[in-house]
Protein backbone atom coordinates (compact mmCIF):
# COMPACT_ATOMS: atom_id res chain seq x y z
CA UNK A 1 0.00 0.00 0.00
CA UNK A 2 1.18 3.62 -1.21
CA UNK A 3 0.48 6.59 0.90
CA UNK A 4 -0.63 9.26 -1.28
CA UNK A 5 -2.02 13.12 -0.60
CA UNK A 6 -3.62 15.78 -1.98
CA UNK A 7 -5.75 18.84 -0.82
CA UNK A 8 -7.65 21.62 -2.06
CA UNK A 9 -9.44 20.26 -5.21
CA UNK A 10 -11.88 22.52 -5.53
CA UNK A 11 -13.88 21.13 -7.80
CA UNK A 12 -17.18 23.02 -8.28
CA UNK A 13 -19.73 20.80 -10.33
CA UNK A 14 -22.75 22.72 -8.89
CA UNK A 15 -21.97 25.63 -10.35
CA UNK A 16 -19.76 24.29 -13.55
CA UNK A 17 -17.52 27.52 -12.61
CA UNK A 18 -14.04 27.06 -14.11
CA UNK A 19 -11.15 28.04 -10.86
CA UNK A 20 -9.15 29.32 -13.90
CA UNK A 21 -10.30 32.64 -12.67
CA UNK A 22 -8.12 32.47 -10.03
CA UNK A 23 -4.97 32.09 -12.59
CA UNK A 24 -2.76 30.30 -14.06
CA UNK A 25 -1.79 27.95 -11.20
CA UNK A 26 -5.69 26.59 -11.83
CA UNK A 27 -6.09 26.34 -15.27
CA UNK A 28 -7.45 22.73 -16.49
CA UNK A 29 -7.28 21.42 -12.52
CA UNK A 30 -9.85 19.16 -12.73
CA UNK A 31 -8.77 17.21 -15.73
CA UNK A 32 -5.36 17.69 -14.67
CA UNK A 33 -5.80 16.16 -11.20
CA UNK A 34 -8.51 12.78 -12.28
CA UNK A 35 -5.77 12.74 -14.74
CA UNK A 36 -2.85 12.27 -12.76
CA UNK A 37 -4.56 10.33 -10.12
CA UNK A 38 -5.70 7.58 -12.22
CA UNK A 39 -1.92 7.25 -13.76
CA UNK A 40 -0.37 7.25 -10.25
CA UNK A 41 -2.79 5.68 -7.36
CA UNK A 42 -3.69 1.93 -7.13
CA UNK A 43 -7.16 0.43 -5.93
CA UNK A 44 -5.11 -1.16 -3.15
CA UNK A 45 -3.40 2.65 -1.78
CA UNK A 46 -4.75 4.80 0.60
CA UNK A 47 -4.86 8.54 -0.29
CA UNK A 48 -5.58 11.29 2.52
CA UNK A 49 -7.90 14.42 1.12
CA UNK A 50 -7.06 17.19 3.59
CA UNK A 51 -9.99 19.22 3.03
CA UNK A 52 -11.89 21.85 0.51
CA UNK A 53 -13.14 19.26 -1.69
CA UNK A 54 -15.66 21.21 -2.59
CA UNK A 55 -15.70 24.72 -3.18
CA UNK A 56 -19.23 26.04 -2.50
CA UNK A 57 -21.92 23.32 -2.15
CA UNK A 58 -23.65 24.39 0.74
CA UNK A 59 -25.53 20.62 1.43
CA UNK A 60 -23.87 17.12 0.59
CA UNK A 61 -26.58 16.62 -2.00
CA UNK A 62 -25.13 20.22 -3.98
CA UNK A 63 -21.72 18.04 -3.35
CA UNK A 64 -22.86 15.17 -4.86
CA UNK A 65 -21.00 15.37 -8.44
CA UNK A 66 -17.84 16.34 -6.97
CA UNK A 67 -18.05 13.47 -4.32
CA UNK A 68 -19.21 11.05 -7.29
CA UNK A 69 -16.19 12.37 -9.09
CA UNK A 70 -13.93 11.57 -6.39
CA UNK A 71 -15.46 8.39 -5.47
CA UNK A 72 -14.75 6.97 -8.95
CA UNK A 73 -10.72 7.49 -8.45
CA UNK A 74 -8.90 4.44 -7.43
CA UNK A 75 -7.90 4.11 -3.57
CA UNK A 76 -9.00 4.20 -0.19
CA UNK A 77 -9.95 7.53 0.64
CA UNK A 78 -9.32 9.21 4.19
CA UNK A 79 -10.22 13.02 4.76
CA UNK A 80 -11.16 15.71 6.78
CA UNK A 81 -13.02 18.90 6.49
CA UNK A 82 -11.90 22.23 4.75
CA UNK A 83 -13.36 25.45 5.66
CA UNK A 84 -15.34 25.51 2.36
CA UNK A 85 -16.70 22.45 3.35
CA UNK A 86 -19.52 23.27 5.07
CA UNK A 87 -21.71 20.11 3.53
CA UNK A 88 -19.31 17.70 5.22
CA UNK A 89 -20.56 16.76 8.67
CA UNK A 90 -20.49 13.16 9.68
CA UNK A 91 -24.06 12.65 10.15
CA UNK A 92 -24.37 13.96 6.95
CA UNK A 93 -22.12 11.61 5.14
CA UNK A 94 -23.37 8.79 7.30
CA UNK A 95 -26.81 9.32 6.17
CA UNK A 96 -25.59 8.97 2.30
CA UNK A 97 -24.89 6.92 -0.41
CA UNK A 98 -20.96 7.50 0.03
CA UNK A 99 -21.02 6.26 3.71
CA UNK A 100 -18.71 3.25 2.89
CA UNK A 101 -16.97 5.26 0.31
CA UNK A 102 -14.69 7.69 2.29
CA UNK A 103 -13.56 7.29 6.01
CA UNK A 104 -14.19 10.78 7.44
CA UNK A 105 -11.61 12.47 10.43
CA UNK A 106 -12.99 14.94 12.89
CA UNK A 107 -10.80 14.81 16.30
CA UNK A 108 -10.45 10.90 16.20
CA UNK A 109 -8.38 8.09 14.43
CA UNK A 110 -7.97 5.47 12.77
CA UNK A 111 -5.86 2.50 11.74
CA UNK A 112 -5.37 0.79 8.45
CA UNK A 113 -2.90 -1.98 8.47
CA UNK A 114 0.56 -0.40 10.15
CA UNK A 115 -0.76 3.07 9.48
CA UNK A 116 -2.55 5.44 12.54
CA UNK A 117 -3.80 8.31 11.12
CA UNK A 118 -5.06 10.93 12.96
CA UNK A 119 -7.65 13.61 11.30
CA UNK A 120 -9.48 17.39 12.07
CA UNK A 121 -9.53 20.20 10.45
CA UNK A 122 -7.34 22.46 12.40
CA UNK A 123 -7.86 26.41 12.53
CA UNK A 124 -5.79 29.83 12.40
CA UNK A 125 -4.12 30.13 15.22
CA UNK A 126 -3.67 33.36 17.69
CA UNK A 127 -0.20 34.39 16.19
CA UNK A 128 -1.25 34.00 12.88
CA UNK A 129 -1.64 37.88 11.04
CA UNK A 130 -5.08 36.50 9.74
CA UNK A 131 -6.82 35.48 13.15
CA UNK A 132 -9.67 37.61 14.50
CA UNK A 133 -11.38 37.21 17.93
CA UNK A 134 -14.17 35.80 16.34
CA UNK A 135 -11.79 32.53 15.94
CA UNK A 136 -11.07 31.66 19.69
CA UNK A 137 -14.26 29.28 20.07
CA UNK A 138 -13.04 26.97 16.58
CA UNK A 139 -9.57 27.44 17.03
CA UNK A 140 -10.24 25.91 21.06
CA UNK A 141 -12.60 23.81 19.75
CA UNK A 142 -9.85 22.39 16.84
CA UNK A 143 -7.32 21.96 20.01
CA UNK A 144 -9.55 19.70 21.78
CA UNK A 145 -9.98 17.65 18.63
CA UNK A 146 -6.21 17.56 18.13
CA UNK A 147 -5.66 16.31 21.61
CA UNK A 148 -8.43 13.60 21.26
CA UNK A 149 -6.77 12.09 17.83
CA UNK A 150 -3.29 11.66 19.43
CA UNK A 151 -4.98 10.44 23.01
CA UNK A 152 -6.62 8.02 20.85
CA UNK A 153 -3.41 7.01 18.78
CA UNK A 154 -1.66 6.63 21.92
CA UNK A 155 -4.11 4.19 22.67
CA UNK A 156 -4.13 2.23 19.55
CA UNK A 157 0.00 2.00 20.07
CA UNK A 158 -0.44 0.81 23.52
CA UNK A 159 -2.72 -1.96 22.47
CA UNK A 160 -1.76 -5.73 22.90
CA UNK A 161 -3.22 -5.86 19.17
CA UNK A 162 -0.30 -3.39 18.22
CA UNK A 163 2.61 -4.43 20.59
CA UNK A 164 4.84 -6.06 18.26
CA UNK A 165 4.11 -3.63 15.09
CA UNK A 166 6.22 -0.62 14.20
CA UNK A 167 3.38 1.66 13.57
CA UNK A 168 3.48 4.85 11.12
CA UNK A 169 1.59 7.93 12.45
CA UNK A 170 -0.01 10.55 10.22
CA UNK A 171 -1.52 13.26 11.10
CA UNK A 172 -4.23 14.87 8.79
CA UNK A 173 -5.24 18.91 8.52
CA UNK A 174 -6.44 20.81 6.36
CA UNK A 175 -5.41 24.39 7.90
CA UNK A 176 -1.19 23.82 8.16
CA UNK A 177 0.05 23.91 11.96
CA UNK A 178 1.98 27.12 11.19
CA UNK A 179 1.20 30.64 10.27
CA UNK A 180 1.55 32.13 6.85
CA UNK A 181 4.63 33.62 7.73
CA UNK A 182 6.00 29.98 8.43
CA UNK A 183 5.99 30.69 12.39
CA UNK A 184 5.14 27.18 14.56
CA UNK A 185 1.29 27.54 16.11
CA UNK A 186 -0.13 25.80 19.31
CA UNK A 187 -1.16 23.28 16.48
CA UNK A 188 2.13 22.35 16.07
CA UNK A 189 3.71 22.54 19.60
CA UNK A 190 0.95 19.81 20.66
CA UNK A 191 1.47 17.48 18.09
CA UNK A 192 5.39 18.04 19.68
CA UNK A 193 4.55 16.93 22.96
CA UNK A 194 2.11 14.47 22.29
CA UNK A 195 4.58 12.67 19.88
CA UNK A 196 3.04 9.27 19.36
CA UNK A 197 5.96 7.36 17.91
CA UNK A 198 9.54 6.75 17.77
CA UNK A 199 9.83 6.29 13.78
CA UNK A 200 8.88 8.68 11.48
CA UNK A 201 5.87 11.03 11.88
CA UNK A 202 3.84 12.63 9.34
CA UNK A 203 1.95 16.12 9.22
CA UNK A 204 0.13 16.78 5.77
CA UNK A 205 -1.83 19.66 5.36
CA UNK A 206 -3.14 22.00 2.50
CA UNK A 207 -4.96 25.46 2.81
CA UNK A 208 -2.49 27.54 1.68
CA UNK A 209 -2.77 29.04 -1.59
CA UNK A 210 -0.51 32.21 -1.93
CA UNK A 211 3.18 31.80 -3.16
CA UNK A 212 4.52 33.68 -0.56
CA UNK A 213 2.86 31.39 2.16
CA UNK A 214 4.41 28.36 0.21
CA UNK A 215 8.25 29.56 0.33
CA UNK A 216 7.42 30.74 3.85
CA UNK A 217 6.97 27.29 5.42
CA UNK A 218 10.02 25.62 3.16
CA UNK A 219 12.35 26.72 5.86
CA UNK A 220 10.01 25.32 8.83
CA UNK A 221 9.47 22.08 6.81
CA UNK A 222 13.39 21.73 6.61
CA UNK A 223 13.55 21.99 10.39
CA UNK A 224 10.81 19.68 11.39
CA UNK A 225 12.86 17.01 9.24
CA UNK A 226 16.05 17.47 10.89
CA UNK A 227 14.93 18.36 14.73
CA UNK A 228 12.09 16.32 14.97
CA UNK A 229 11.90 14.02 12.34
CA UNK A 230 8.50 14.73 10.92
CA UNK A 231 7.90 14.69 7.87
CA UNK A 232 5.84 17.67 6.71
CA UNK A 233 3.87 18.14 3.70
CA UNK A 234 1.67 21.28 2.06
CA UNK A 235 -0.16 19.20 -0.29
CA UNK A 236 -2.92 22.20 -1.95
CA UNK A 237 -3.59 20.68 -5.48
CA UNK A 238 -2.10 24.04 -6.96
CA UNK A 239 1.53 23.66 -4.79
CA UNK A 240 1.78 20.19 -6.07
CA UNK A 241 0.99 20.87 -9.63
CA UNK A 242 -2.86 19.33 -10.04
CA UNK A 243 -0.62 15.79 -8.85
CA UNK A 244 -1.10 13.36 -5.53
CA UNK A 245 1.96 13.62 -3.68
CA UNK A 246 3.42 9.84 -2.57
CA UNK A 247 4.05 10.11 1.65
CA UNK A 248 5.22 6.42 1.96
Amino acid sequence: MTVWAISDLHFDSARKQSMDRFGKDWEDHVARITTSWRKQVKETDLVLLGGDLSSVAQTIEKAKADLERISALPGKKVLVSGNHDIWLTKEALQASAWRDEFLFLQGNCIQIEDKIICGLRGWLSPNDPCYDALDRNRFNLEMQQLQSALDQAKELIASKENQNKKLKTYILLHFPPFTTKGIKTAFWELILENKVATNTVACIYGHFHIHEEWDNLKKITQESKLIHNIDCYLTTSAYLKHTLKQIH
